[in-house]
Formats: C-alpha cells, sequence, structure tokens
C-alpha cells in the first residue's frame, strides 16, 4: 500500500524517478505477500524433521536463531518506518500540485534552440481601451526578479497598479518556479527568457519599463542594454550589489579581500549541503513544511496565499536552487556587473530602497543603505530620475510582496508622465 501512495503521489507530483521506486517498491510488496499467502495455504513444510541438526548444534542455533529474530525485528521496523515516511513525502509533494495556474502558459523559443512552456501575468485597468487613438497608453512595467519568485509574488502590486493608478503590468515564472518549465541542459541562467516572451506575445517593438526586484536588477539591466530603444525606463526595487552580505561581514570583522572570499566560498557550500540535504532528505520524506518556514510577511491576495507558499516545497524549485549555488561556487569573487554598468541617458534609472535594512544596527543599516544607493547612481550615472524610500518599521527587501498598496502607489508616482 505505501508503495502505491508514493507511486501515485510522486505522478502527480510529476517526479517520474520518485514514482518509479515507488512502483518497484509496490511490486516487492506484492510479491513478498503473495508468497506468503502461498506459503500458508499450501502448508508449506519450511524445516524437514530428518535433518534436524544435533542438540549441541541445536543449542547453538538456537541462540543464533534468537540474535538474527531481533535484528530481523529491527529491521523491519526500519524498513517500515522509512516506507510510511516516504509515503509521507509523495503525499506531500502531491499537495503542492493541487493549485491551479494564476497566469498564462505560452510557449516561448529560446536563441539557443529549445522550445519552453513559460507562465505569466499581465494585469491591465479595468477599463483600459488599448484601441483608442486618443489616448496614449503608458508602457507596459515588466517585473524581473530572481530564480525563487515569480508571478505570484507580483499579484498584489500589479493589482494595485491596474485598479488603482491605471497602468499595465506584467511578470512571469523563471524556469523551475511556479508553472514554468524547468531550465533547459544547455541554458546557464534565464537572461534570455523575457526577451523570448516579448517575442511570443508580438511585444518586441512596445516600449516597456522594466522593474527588478533585489537580484532580479542585473537581468533587468541586461534586458535594457539590449534594446535601449524600446526600454523607457529602469526602475530598481532595492537591490543590492551582488554579495553584500559578504562585503557586510568583511566590514564587521575587518577582513582582507582573501579572508572574505574564503569566507564567501565556505558559505555557499553550506548553503549548498543544506540545499542537499533538503532535496535528499526533506523532500522525500516530506519534512519540508518543517525546514522551509512559512513566509511571515503579509500576502495579497490572501486566498492565493496557500499556493504561493506550496511554491517553496517544491522539487524543482529547490533543484534551480541547487544548480544556481553550483553556479555561484564555480565563480571565483561576487559580480560586480551593476557596479560597472551605467545605462545610457534616455533610459531613466528610479530606484525604491530600503532604508533601514537592520533598524537595531545603525552602523549595518547605513552600509546597506549606502552600498544600494551606489548602485542606483552608477547605473544611472549620477542622475537618477527619482528616488523612494521604504522607511516604515518593518520595511525590507519583502515590500513588494508586504506592502504591495503602498509600493505600487510609490511607483506610480515615479512613473507618472512616462
Amino acid at each position: 500500500m505505501c508503495g502505491f501512495i508514493i507511486f501515485v503521489g510522486y505522478i502527480m507530483a510529476q517526479n517520474s524517478k520518485s514514482a518509479a521506486l515507488g512502483f518497484l517498491i509496490f511490486l516487492t510488496g506484492d510479491i513478498g505477500f503473495l508468497t506468503r499467502w502461498l506459503l500458508i495455504r499450501l502448508n508449506h513444510p519450511l524445516i524437514d524433521s530428518s535433518t534436524l541438526p544435533a542438540p549441541s548444534i541445536a543449542g547453538k542455533r538456537h541462540r543464533w536463531k534468537r540474535i538474527f529474530m531481533w535484528v530481523n525485528r529491527i529491521l523491519k521496523s526500519a524498513h517500515w518506518i522509512f516506507l510510511i515516511i516516504t509515503a509521507a513525502g509523495a503525499i506531500v509533494s502531491a499537495c503542492q500540485e493541487q493549485y491551479s495556474n494564476p497566469g498564462t502558459p505560452i510557449r516561448i523559443n529560446l536563441p539557443s534552440g529549445p522550445t519552453r512552456t513559460i507562465s505569466y501575468n499581465c494585469t491591465s485597468p479595468p477599463h483600459a481601451n488599448h484601441n483608442s487613438n486618443t489616448t496614449v497608453t503608458p508602457p507596459t512595467i515588466w517585473f524581473e526578479s530572481s530564480a525563487a519568485h515569480g508571478v505570484l509574488d507580483f499579484l498584489g502590486l500589479q493589482h494595485y497598479l491596474a485598479s488603482t493608478h491605471n497602468l499595465t503590468s506584467c511578470s512571469y515564472d523563471p524556469p523551475n518556479y511556479g508553472w514554468s518549465d524547468p531550465l533547459p541542459a544547455s541554458q546557464h541562467d534565464y537572461v534570455d527568457y523575457l526577451p523570448a516572451l516579448l517575442r511570443a506575445l508580438g511585444q518586441q517593438d512596445d516600449s516597456r519599463i522594466i522593474a527588478g526586484w533585489g537580484e532580479g536588477l542585473e537581468l533587468a539591466v541586461r534586458h535594457a542594454m539590449q534594446d535601449t530603444e524600446k526600454t523607457v525606463a529602469v526602475v530598481d526595487l532595492d537591490a543590492s550589489p551582488d554579495g553584500i552580505e559578504w562585503f557586510e561581514a568583511q566590514r564587521v570583522n575587518g577582513w582582507t579581500e582573501a579572508q572574505r572570499l574564503e569566507y564567501r566560498k565556505a558559505d555557499i557550500q553550506s548553503r549548498i549541503m543544506l540545499t542537499e540535504a533538503i532535496l535528499a532528505v526533506g523532500l522525500g520524506f516530506g519534512l519540508t513544511p518543517l525546514a522551509v518556514p512559512a513566509p511571515s510577511h503579509a500576502y495579497t491576495p490572501a486566498n492565493l496565499y496557500s499556493a504561493y507558499r506550496a511554491q517553496f516545497l517544491r522539487n524543482p524549485f529547490w533543484a534551480l536552487q541547487y544548480y544556481e549555488l553550483q553556479r555561484m561556487a564555480r565563480q571565483p569573487r561576487e559580480s560586480a556587473y551593476l557596479l560597472n554598468t551605467t545605462l545610457p541617458s534616455r533610459v531613466q534609472v528610479f530606484a525604491l530602497l530600503t532604508r533601514d535594512v537592520y533598524p537595531n544596527d545603525d552602523a549595518a543599516s547605513a552600509f546597506y543603505r549606502e552600498q544600494k544607493l551606489r548602485v542606483a547612481e552608477s547605473l544611472a550615472g549620477g542622475g537618477l530620475a527619482r528616488l523612494g524610500w521604504c522607511e516604515e518599521e518593518g520595511c525590507g527587501l519583502g515590500f513588494v510582496v508586504e506592502r504591495a498598496e503602498w509600493a505600487a502607489g510609490v511607483l506610480a508616482w515615479m512613473l507618472e508622465g512616462l
């Protein structure tokens, strides 16, 4: 029965290898059950009295037999425990697949050749008339993020941008996240996904604003540099220089560059080990909900919180995290792309940043604030169009999700007139 549960659960979770293992366990259990049933039915003589050993030898064998019986009981117990927790893992994995896609799937053609399905979501004002010849339609805002965020993160923000501020915005699930296909083996990153998505939608010639949230800013800037004619603005949503946590550790401890890089290497390796444990044990035994705490912030819309939470409990998500960490480990140092790139003057740069990342540590907050502002000013060549700060208590990188209504209002103010 456990094997059948494992088989069905992982079929639902679209994990073919684990499903095959479950099917083999199911067959093995069936064979054992049928063998025992036949032996009972046929009253099979397992021991022939004519072949019994001498009493002295039988006594020794009896002691060994008792030892083997206890070992056998321990092994059977371990076997059943393994089957039960593996079945629990299959059930937990299957439960994460119950949610319907809030976006729209579309096939895109990547420059390297593969075709992939990507889930995207575009939200327009309720009474938008895109065919009007008298109304100028503002450029569409496209949100870029890291490999750990997608459509579900931006639903609240996009809702308020459309319903309150009459702005159209779009987002998409990166590969291995949400309802998008896995990243092809030939791809090392997904920098080509947005241009391919725009071509599939027929919007490659439309003006656009690209907003990069956190690590997504590098993708936003790369897209803008690839098409400076159609990109009218880039919005920096609380991005930091790559590896800012390691630079902060260097500042606090007074390390040299070599010491920081050694710490970076050890930190990445510890993250890889944690990810391996989650992939091998957490997901397989249904322990991921315990190992991965639920996001503590408010979520909009509230009725989709369970679907939002489920994305962090799925195998594809952690698989991509693992390969991303392996990619980082192969790099000898942090990327300086954002600090070494200046966008053309025709592409306006806006920034919405968190003022106090660590409310109880003024020095750390000041360091983060300076480094984030350094990124924004570097991209703008010293000429930021507008700068906004998230200064309320509890502000952090998650304000895009936690304070969606407020963030939409600030974005609308920033982009006014574009």
